[in-house]
């Protein structure tokens, strides 16, 4: 085999290493840990080996042998650098195509846009049975002709007792009723509003998760794929135009940077739609609403700025993102009575961490979950405690950081919840 024949089937391997992937479109399902993994940094390799700086040299004597040029080696080993250059570069182009979370935008709208019509309705009907009972109400009534034999002072039976007033109460007292079930049926819809937008935000957040997710996972994947072909033609060529310059000195013969496929630019919404997720092992449990010890799961949720220590709306917040992702906030547990948050505010509103993780339970959150970031929660029973209702890793919250609030779910004696 001829030195260009090995170069080009050299080249060929590195070709068909970099095949697109099948199915990079298809979403992948979303796996237990919610967040993301990182991506591994570009290669960076070493400098010139010596023993592949002796076998380039045995490779250019051959070919300088065979006839060969020495520009025609030179040529040679430029190509090689740009069939993984190139090759990388068509990959890049099929990442870079990929959807990054705009076509998230939508998820859930269909059900919002169905409440916001059933909101109006039910508001059209409020008014029109607002004017059936104003119209009821002002209906006149003629009584008729009467004797002054028929009529007895403070006595009013001859009036009240005649059918047209019966008929005007009762058609009074259904249009009192028919509004009454319309207010009732407006916030009714209202709520429905409310929790089509509070689920309308979680499709898009996971849909922009998998987004991310698939983002990192090709990329990850189609660098894999490449690396050990790509790093054995990069590092050949490296040695060969080391050889042809005639560098002894091998510190003064860089092998560089591997190209690689880089991450794609996410918009911050789409960077931060993950959270970090950990199920409880071993004996830890905690208590639910029917007193039930039983498995559950901690969330880290996104980062959030302006945490206020003292401030109950700030509480009522952090309920409320809790809430919405079908959580509850965290606090202390009942080995404390004082502290206890589920005892205090009720189950459905706290839960108290395992008994393992102390009072002041970032410590042992941190050391269980591994979560990493600053993480805020109920610092002990949901209530003011040393001049604050929250407790972070780093003490009392500062409104200038940001916190990821920790939140829970329960599961069942035998399993940990659903998502």
């Amino acid at each position: 085999m001829t030195s260009f024949v090995y170069f080009a089937a050299s080249l060929i391997a590195i070709a068909v290493s970099q095949d697109p992937l099948p199915g990079v479109e298809q979403v992948v399902p979303e796996p237990a840990m919610r967040i993301a993994p990182r991506a591994p940094h570009a290669t960076v390799l070493k400098k010139v080996d010596a023993s592949f700086y002796q076998k380039a040299k045995a490779e250019i004597a051959e070919m300088m042998e065979s006839g060969k040029s020495k520009k025609e080696c030179r040529d040679a080993a430029k190509e090689m650098k740009k069939q993984v250059e190139e090759s990388v570069k068509a990959q890049q182009k099929v990442l870079d195509k990929m959807e990054r979370g705009k076509q998230c935008t939508t998820r859930g709208q269909k059900a919002v846009n169905n409440a916001i019509a059933s909101l109006g309705g039910a508001k059209d009907k409020v008014k029109a049975a607002e004017k059936a009972l104003q119209k009821a109400s002002k209906k006149k009534i003629n009584f008729g002709d009467f004797s002054y034999d028929q009529l007895t002072e403070g006595k009013c039976g001859s009036f009240f007792n005649q059918q047209i007033w019966k008929t005007a109460k009762t058609a009074v007292t259904q249009a009192t009723n028919t509004l009454n079930r319309a207010k009732i049926n407006q916030k009714a819809a209202e709520k429905a509003l409310e929790n089509a937008k509070i689920e309308a935000a979680k499709l898009v957040r996971k849909c922009k998760c998998n987004t991310k997710k698939l983002l990192e996972k090709t990329r990850t994947d189609m660098n894999n794929k490449a690396r050990a072909e790509n790093t054995k033609a990069w590092r050949k060529a490296a040695h060969l135009q080391c050889v042809l310059d005639g560098k002894q000195n091998m510190n003064n013969c860089p092998v560089g940077t591997l190209p690689e496929v880089k991450p794609v630019k996410l918009e911050k919404s789409v960077e931060k739609a993950c959270y970090q997720e950990w199920r409880s092992t071993g004996n830890y449990g905690v208590i639910n609403a029917a007193g039930q010890k039983v498995k559950f799961t901690l969330y880290s949720l996104p980062e959030m700025k302006g945490w206020v220590k003292n401030d109950p709306n700030w509480k009522r917040r952090y309920i409320k993102v809790c809430k919405d992702e079908g959580m509850v906030p965290i606090g202390c547990n009942k080995v404390w009575s004082t502290y206890d948050c589920r005892g205090k505010q009720g189950a459905n509103n706290c839960m108290g961490m395992p008994q393992g993780f102390n009072c002041n339970i970032f410590g042992g959150v941190r050391r269980a979950t591994n979560f990493k970031g600053n993480l805020i929660g109920y610092w002990t029973n949901g209530e003011v405690y040393s001049g604050s209702y929250f407790y972070t890793t780093n003490g009392n919250p500062s409104t200038s950081q940001m916190y990821h609030p920790l939140c829970g779910k329960y599961g069942t004696t035998q399993s940990w919840p659903k998502d």
